[in-house]
């Protein structure tokens, strides 16, 4: 799944990350309080499953990637 999501300073939004799942938070503008921690500007961090609320402490635009590990290696190049 794939959410572009832009946020008003003090505004949350929840998600229910699903067992067996990962997820990839990126903040493309602003900062945004993920449990205790902040995300800053151009960060990336990756949640575990259940309950993720994230809340922006300015304005901010964050990309929300979640989905089942394929658990393969990435190759740089193709065979």
């Amino acid at each position: 799944d794939y959410v572009d999501l832009e946020l008003e300073r003090g505004r949350s939004a929840h998600f229910d990350v699903r067992e067996g799942d990962a997820s990839l938070l990126y903040a493309m503008r602003g900062h945004l309080r993920i449990v205790d921690s902040v995300l800053p500007e151009r960060f990336a961090a990756l949640t575990t499953p259940g309950a993720l609320e994230i809340t922006a402490t300015t304005d901010a635009r964050v990309l929300v990637l979640t989905g089942t590990p394929h658990h393969e290696p990435i190759v740089q190049r193709g065979p």
